[in-house]
């Protein structure tokens, strides 16, 4: 796989396991709102991180959790301004709404993510192209702390032109339950149809999977880039 060597411009971070970091963004450097690339220190030890800039922003921006003891993200958060790392050439992803069947006026897009799964999320967010394509856009983003919503609350909760649905499950909230327990109960989604609504999801595997079955027993279909379909999920998620 071939790289771009950046430089990084900026570093900030939220908790002591949560960072954001933006880098230059190479002139020849394309990608699709909610895709992800490949990341790399020293061209061995490989990370798949989504976007959280925009596709019309002059830089890359990318989001991480960092795990004490984990091999590549605990090297990424020591980074500074000016550091180099290396971005791969090739983005992919299967959040993108050309996987999705074609849809009326009036469809609702939902966006559900757990942790860092929110990234992709928050490029989709920051894309005009999004709310051309739908009638109303909910996101519901469930993370253990409220310090975990640092770092996108204020763009989801004031910013962005859509429903927010932020979900705390260790520390008191006025929604604390787990995102498919809130499903199964009705709490929300409860008139959904594949008729009305199209959905992305991005979180953890065993979310991912659960989410996957609650929808598919709805009659909502996985859509894919050869098979466009009435929900999409990603499977790459950072962990270490």
């Amino acid at each position: 796989m071939a790289f771009d060597q950046v430089l990084i411009t900026d570093i900030h971070h939220y908790t002591d396991q949560l960072f954001r970091f933006r880098t230059e963004r190479p002139a020849s450097h394309r990608f699709t709102a909610g895709e992800f690339n490949m990341i790399t220190l020293d061209g061995k030890l490989k990370r798949a991180y989504s976007y959280t800039s925009s596709p019309y922003d002059e830089y890359l921006e990318f989001y991480s959790i960092n795990v004490s003891d984990g091999a590549f993200t605990s090297q990424l958060s020591k980074m500074e301004v000016g550091d180099e790392l290396m971005i791969g050439k090739k983005p992919t992803g299967s959040l993108l709404m050309t996987n999705f069947t074609p849809h009326e006026n009036g469809t609702n897009l939902w966006l559900f993510a757990t942790g860092t799964g929110i990234a992709p999320f928050i490029s989709i967010l920051r894309d005009p192209f999004t709310y051309e394509q739908f009638d109303c856009i909910f996101v519901v983003w469930s993370v253990s702390h409220k310090t975990d919503l640092q770092a996108f609350d204020e763009f989801l909760g004031e910013e962005a032109d859509i429903l927010y649905i932020p979900i705390v499950t260790q520390e008191p909230w006025a929604n604390n339950e787990r995102i498919t327990t809130m499903i199964q109960t009705d709490k929300i989604m409860k008139y959904i149809s594949p008729d009305n609504s199209r959905i992305m999801i991005c979180g953890n595997m065993s979310f991912n999977e659960d989410m996957k079955n609650i929808l598919e027993d709805r009659g909502f279909v996985e859509g894919t880039r050869n098979e466009p379909g009435t929900f999409v999920l990603e499977r790459a998620f950072v962990e270490s």
